[in-house]
């Protein structure tokens, strides 16, 4: 089955005017008024399978999901399992956001001693994001991590987090 992404957007964004506008097989979404958020060309329609329900069960249990400060901005997956990774990447590439928008984020437990290159190194092998969206500096948190820590995956847009969050509503009204 597949979904209109236009019935997931909402009319305005902290009382801004939301203009969509088709684009083939894609939406162009936009806000009118002084310094409005980011425009966003997403994919028209979504299909809704097993992989789009288990993105919803990892984004309730492993996302970036606050809803206040730049929590309204952005969405996003932290894990240190790389095959979870590739799933929310698939699925963001499904709605057309690219690699190439993403901001990633590496953390790294105390216990970790390797060198930070090899760190960047294989995170960025191993998911395809280019090593610029990558925030250069690594967070050492003070508890144990696996060996190359963990990625937090961002999208981030002002127009994108509504969307996404009336999505996710709708996803957990089916359950």
């Amino acid at each position: 089955m597949k979904i209109n992404m236009i019935n997931f957007v909402p009319n305005s964004i902290k009382h801004r005017e939301v203009v969509v506008k088709e684009e083939g097989n894609f939406i162009e979404i936009k806000c009118n008024k002084i310094r409005p958020p980011r425009p966003i060309k997403i994919k028209k329609k979504l299909i809704l399978d097993d992989k789009f329900f288990e993105i919803i069960g990892l984004y309730f249990g492993d996302g970036i999901n606050i809803r206040n400060e730049s929590g309204e901005r952005r969405v996003g997956l932290a894990n240190s399992c790389l095959k979870l990774q590739k799933i929310w990447i698939y699925f963001l590439e499904n709605l057309g956001i690219g690699k190439d928008k993403l901001y990633a984020q590496i953390q790294i437990g105390k216990n970790i001693d390797l060198p930070s290159h090899q760190i960047f190194n294989y995170w960025v092998g191993k998911t395809q994001i280019p090593f610029q969206r990558f925030c250069k500096k690594i967070n050492v948190k003070e508890v144990n991590t696996k060996k190359f820590g963990l990625l937090a995956a961002n999208f981030n847009n002002g127009i994108f987090r509504p969307i996404f969050d009336n999505l996710f509503d709708f996803a957990l009204d089916l359950c």
